[in-house]
């Protein structure tokens, strides 16, 4: 989760606050997507976690979702064997447009 702040001349810098680390093999198995809390750790990693953040992660298309599986696999993931999800870690980069904080 990164901060973005306006800086001089117009440029953004970006602080980052705290990340998270996400099994996304689940994503790629599942045609239902991903959901649940995901705990946010800081970046020197000196606590466990600082909060946690819920998460709801699925493909608009299937297509799409075929698409990501073809590239994994291209990239040396192994889909695990139905029903158990031991799978790897994959890198994605998300972009938020919008983010919605309920009232409580």
């Amino acid at each position: 989760v990164f901060h973005k702040v306006e800086g001089s001349q117009g440029k953004a810098n970006d602080i980052l606050l705290c990340k998270a680390t996400v099994s996304l093999g689940s994503l790629l198995q599942k045609q239902s997507g991903l959901h649940g809390w995901v705990a946010l750790q800081e970046p020197s990693k000196t606590r466990d976690h600082v909060a946690a953040i819920e998460l709801e992660i699925g493909f608009s298309e299937m297509t799409e979702r075929e698409l990501v599986i073809q590239d994994a696999c291209g990239r040396g993931w192994v889909p695990p064997p139905l029903p158990s999800v031991t799978s790897p870690y994959l890198s994605l980069d998300i972009g938020v447009d919008r983010i919605w904080i309920p009232d409580t």
